[in-house]
């Protein structure tokens, strides 16, 4: 005897596979794909710095930034996001919540 859930499936063997035939999508337009609001920017639409004389390390240092900065405003963009919810924010930044604590605290030295 099959338990209750499983009382509808007895007739159903290993031998006969079902066919599931997902439903029709229409077109889209590019005209009616919208872009989100908000202040991200994808990488794309970022035009490349000017060039630069070589040997001119001053204008440099003022267009390329350190990675622990970038990475401190990226994981305090973030939390600000999740309404202050690090969890949250670890998961969307796929780190653990353990990282955004530790690294939290390294900047408070």
């Amino acid at each position: 005897m099959l338990p209750a859930p499983l009382d509808g499936m007895a007739g159903i063997s290993a031998a006969q596979p079902r066919t599931v035939t997902p439903p029709p999508v229409a077109p889209v337009s590019p005209a009616a794909v919208q872009p989100a609001t908000g202040s991200y920017t994808p990488a794309a639409s970022f035009s490349p710095p000017p060039q630069q004389a070589p040997g001119n390390s001053s204008d440099l240092s003022q267009l390329i930034r350190p990675i622990a900065e970038l990475e401190r405003e990226a994981i305090e963009r973030a939390i600000d996001l999740c309404q202050g919810n690090i969890p949250k924010a670890a998961h969307y930044l796929e780190i653990s919540a353990a990282t955004i604590y530790r690294k939290r605290n390294s900047w408070k030295e």
